[in-house]
């Protein structure tokens, strides 16, 4: 989560936007590899990797150092190169389009569905479409499942066939999450790969963390080769073998492992899984419950049949001139304890990408990302979140708003209400 809060006018705890939620048996789990012989590069990484692949119904999970670090080995094991196009949102994290970057490949930005906020389908075939007329040579579609709901993912099936591409979930906003009749997101049921991001804010937590997903035998050993400096060892692998000592290193590898103490708490966290995603839903529900009566709020939207995992709990509102702005509202909302956040800028309009010529019109063929920019905020959401907590923040927008609508109602029964018993750490 974000820095504690140093506004001296905001007394008592903050609501952040976002944060960890631990317990006891998280404690000792991590306690027990301290008190163990592996810190690193023990049997706890594999363990969480079946754990992975129990949970999502997939043949591979490489777990790494963060959900970036995922989306780099994605683009390294699908070989992305200079001159290669690779589509993906222009509303997501900055990782999304940075991973191909990192491999020298360009990042095209298209539009997004107006009501999910996730990649447009139609978006996506349109620009194919002429890219392939203008001779450009694009390997893989990006789609995010942003703030929790997931993208159509059938639609970009068909599109990644018909045009022979390679179909990449960044996933790291939606475990927990089901799409297509229950098909659980990060499955790779229509994905050649997914990525995962155990960062404090996210659904489950190893500190910082992610994993690689993939019923792809050969891209799973690729990526964990990739993870360890592109070292290999083990007589099968090395055919000049000279003993237990003898690594050889066939690719230019990273360090993206992940420690024992970090896999340790993420096999802890992921059995509260559907747990943590319940209480999500239930604290969105009821969000949407207080803003009913207004106009001024937009909340988000859950199409059929998609189960939202609600990472995020995104509203839009109108901000300008003749109401509160943004900022204000956000500084208003921070002296009363409730941080707010912005999910997100449209990548192309960070500095990095701006300045370059290739972006430089990109805006244009970009007017939702761009309207939806200038209306979004993320409200507080994680478990330990208890309805009060929720009416509080919602009836101190609804004030702050011009024109209030409507009031708050309390919870209509408080004590059916149930919440996981954890401790905030």
């Amino acid at each position: 989560m974000d820095k504690p809060d140093e506004n001296p006018h905001v007394t008592g705890p903050l609501l952040s936007y976002g944060r960890q939620c631990l317990d006891d048996e998280d404690i000792r789990a991590v306690v027990e590899v301290l008190n163990g012989d592996w810190l690193t590069q023990g049997p706890a990484g594999e363990r969480f990797e079946q754990a992975l692949c129990d949970e999502f119904g997939v043949r591979y999970a490489v777990v790494c150092s963060n959900g970036t670090a995922a989306l780099h080995l994605a683009a390294l094991c699908l070989d992305w190169k200079p001159g290669d196009v690779v589509i993906v949102p222009a509303m997501t994290f900055l990782a999304t389009a940075n991973c191909c970057a990192y491999v020298g490949a360009e990042p095209y930005f298209v539009d997004i569905d107006e009501a999910t906020l996730t990649i447009d389908p139609n978006e996506v075939e349109r620009h194919l479409r002429r890219l392939r007329t203008e001779g450009k040579r694009v390997r893989a579609v990006i789609g995010v499942d942003m703030a929790g709901h997931a993208c159509d993912w059938p639609a970009l099936r068909a599109l990644a066939d018909r045009y022979d591409v390679a179909l990449v979930d960044d996933a790291c906003h939606a475990m927990g999450g089901t799409y297509a009749d229950g098909v659980k997101v990060g499955s790779c049921a229509h994905a050649d790969v997914s990525t995962l991001s155990f960062h404090p804010v996210k659904h489950i937590t190893t500190g910082e963390g992610g994993a690689l997903l993939t019923n792809d035998r050969d891209m799973a050993d690729r990526a964990r080769r990739l993870r360890s400096h592109g070292t290999v060892r083990g007589r099968d692998q090395i055919a000049d073998w000279d003993g237990p000592w003898h690594y050889d290193m066939v690719d230019l590898g990273l360090n993206y492992r992940l420690s024992d103490l970090q896999s340790a708490l993420g096999i802890s966290q992921l059995k509260k899984l559907g747990k943590f995603v319940e209480r999500r839903r239930a604290i969105a529900k009821r969000y949407t419950e207080c803003f009913a009566p207004s106009s001024l709020i937009r909340c988000p939207v859950e199409r059929a049949p998609v189960k939202h995992a609600y990472h995020l709990y995104v509203v839009r509102a109108k901000f300008g001139p003749d109401t509160i702005s943004r900022n204000e509202l956000f500084g208003r909302c921070r002296e009363q304890g409730v941080q707010l956040q912005v999910h997100y800028r449209p990548v192309v309009q960070n500095t990095y990408y701006a300045r370059q010529a290739a972006y430089r019109d990109a805006l244009r063929s970009l007017p939702v990302s761009c309207a939806v920019y200038q209306e979004v905020m993320s409200l507080p959401i994680y478990p330990q979140l208890t309805d009060s907590d929720v009416e509080r923040v919602a009836r101190l927008i609804m004030e702050l708003l011009p024109g209030r609508e409507g009031r708050v109602r309390p919870s209509p029964d408080r004590s059916s209400v149930r919440r996981p018993h954890l401790s905030v750490r």
